[in-house]
């Protein structure tokens, strides 16, 4: 039998806020799922504690027992410092192109003592086979791929590594950037113009993810909308506010125009009786995307009193772990808004207008490289395609489980839409 006082123990020391009914019930479900010892925990995974445990604390808690596993059999963990390789290319190949999974610790570059649970990472064989045609022809020529074809790749080798595990740790990230750079250190390696090889030639490669708490103190300014728009820019080369703004005011009225003369259904048709001349253009065509898509409104937007705070809405509203605009006012033509991302007010209450809000909305996908909620995902990827201009040819932000079908194209809704705006835009010239 475990010893549950020092199971307890082990979980106080990373979570010392626990209710003791908490407590025990978590206690008493990680035994039952088969922890016998304390070396047992680096097994748990995220899905174990969901029942007992908010996302955010499932991740503390895991990444504190695999960083406590790490530490007794290999390379002892070193104090956060920042390295020449963390500022010289924020963009540069890595797992994760955002700081959501930016290092809390910094590793030595002398080889650790692999464990039982870095074996699948030793073998993991890349899928070069199907990478983009860029990548490809960018190791043949020994050249670095451009910053579009590295993100398609990280997606592509992050989907890879998580067939063999959900959340990979710090060293098997390691271990696999490590592997992929002695492969094609032309196209990989961490090297500046005159040759230099930055820190361990890898370690913009190799990063494990964080918690959203640990990324405010090391990233402040992701969490106000200028530094949000900032990183978008350097991860995808697009100046996000203009392009969002330019998007809706030259296609906004004519989506409009479109569902006036063609709505799709009655939940178009609603839209368009609520909306008046004093409604806003953005949060009226957003709207009438989500009813076209019969997507519910409240999947991407919730609504609170104009007069609330961050506070309020943090104690009184049910945030959800996916990213939501919370708009306070008038929906059609609101007044403030905030923004939540894994259940907690990362935007505080902004007078700044609705179309910056919903910039902000969608930099945090990309930025902390989160999946587009299923609920949302055909108005996601509208703005994504139609509005902002970010059109791969493969791959999709929508978890591949969330799919109705398997495909690694564009929506068929989405692109059926954007066909039938093309065709109606003709036949108004």
């Amino acid at each position: 039998m475990p010893n549950l006082e020092e199971l307890k123990q082990v979980v106080c020391s990373t979570l010392p806020g626990l209710s003791e009914e908490t407590l025990k019930k978590l206690v008493d479900g990680v035994v039952a799922v088969g922890v016998e010892t304390q070396a047992d925990l680096q097994f748990v995974k995220e899905e174990d504690l969901l029942e007992h445990l908010k996302p955010i604390q499932c991740r503390r808690l895991l990444n504190a027992w695999k960083c406590e596993e790490h530490a007794s059999c290999s390379t002892p963990c070193r104090s956060a410092q920042p390295t020449l390789s963390d500022v010289s290319s924020p963009s540069s190949w890595s797992l994760s192109s955002s700081p959501l999974h930016s290092p809390c610790t910094t590793s030595p570059p002398s080889p650790a003592v692999p464990s039982a649970s870095c074996t699948w990472a030793e073998s993991f064989k890349v899928p070069w086979e199907v990478m983009p045609s860029g990548i490809r022809l960018a190791i043949a020529n020994k050249k670095r791929p451009s910053p579009g074809d590295r993100r398609q790749l990280i997606r592509m080798v992050v989907d890879a590594m998580r067939r063999y595990e959900l959340s990979p740790t710090r060293a098997q990230c390691q271990i696999v950037a490590q592997n992929i750079v002695k492969q094609y250190p032309e196209s990989f390696s961490d090297v500046l113009h005159d040759g230099m090889i930055v820190g361990s030639g890898h370690g913009s490669n190799a990063v494990p993810p964080s918690s959203l708490s640990s990324l405010k103190s090391s990233w402040p300014y992701l969490f106000c909308l200028k530094g949000l728009s900032i990183h978008f820019q350097l991860l995808t080369d697009i100046p996000l506010l203009p392009r969002i703004m330019e998007g809706f005011e030259v296609k906004g009225k004519r989506i409009l125009r479109f569902f006036e003369e063609k709505p799709t259904n009655d939940e178009v048709r609603a839209i368009l009786l609520k909306s008046g001349q004093e409604s806003s253009l953005v949060p009226c065509i957003l709207l009438l995307l989500m009813a076209h898509f019969k997507e519910k409104s409240e999947s991407l937007l919730l609504e609170a009193d104009v007069a609330a705070t961050a506070a309020d809405v943090q104690r009184t509203v049910a945030l959800p772990d996916s990213p939501r605009l919370i708009i306070q006012g008038d929906k059609m033509n609101p007044e403030r808004w905030m923004l939540s991302v894994e259940g907690e007010i990362v935007l505080g209450s902004n007078s700044n207008t609705f179309v910056e809000g919903l910039a902000a909305l969608f930099a945090t996908y990309y930025t902390f490289n989160l999946e587009y909620q299923e609920g949302a995902a055909s108005t996601l990827e509208f703005i994504q395609r139609g509005i902002v201009g970010i059109n791969p040819g493969t791959g999709s932000k929508v978890g591949a489980g969330k799919r109705e079908k398997k495909r690694s194209g564009m929506n068929p809704h989405v692109c059926t839409l954007l066909r039938k705006l093309m065709d109606f835009e003709w036949l108004c010239l």
